[in-house]
């Protein structure tokens, strides 16, 4: 992933990592990093983004990651309009803007709230689950 993550970084035209809105799709991505928390935790660091850009360049990631794209895959796909599938809303947090003449307040909460609806989520899921094991147990 850190390499795939390599070769996105700079300026290029990313109009197969997003929905473009008749706007210019060359950005330039700062800075990507990839860790590991138990979960897989990438930061994107860049001046703009496009619409869905991280969303498309999370699922590129992880694709490389499954072993389902090699960094080829992602070089093509920088040089082709080609797009690349959104990877889901959940799971990817706004952590900060910056704007210089805007002074932002920070929400300390945020982390307990988001571990509080995942939290509520794996409960659903696990029910869903549970109802999906018993109909197929008791199918005639």
């Amino acid at each position: 992933m850190r390499e795939a993550a390599a070769l996105l970084i700079g300026r290029h035209d990313f109009s197969s990592f997003a929905i473009l809105e008749d706007k210019n799709p060359v950005r330039t991505v700062k800075r990507i990093e990839i860790f590991n928390t138990g979960y897989t935790v990438m930061d994107i660091y860049a001046p703009g983004f496009l619409r869905q850009m991280v969303r498309r360049i999370a699922t590129a990631l992880m694709r490389v990651a499954l072993g389902e794209w090699d960094l080829d895959e992602i070089r093509r796909r920088l040089e082709e309009r080609d797009p690349v599938p959104p990877a889901p809303p959940e799971g990817l947090i706004l952590m900060d803007v910056y704007y210089p003449t805007v002074s932002w307040t920070v929400d300390t909460d945020w982390y307990g709230r988001m571990m509080e609806f995942w939290a509520e989520e794996e409960r659903k899921s696990m029910v869903r689950a549970s109802l999906a094991r018993a109909r197929l147990f008791f199918q005639p």
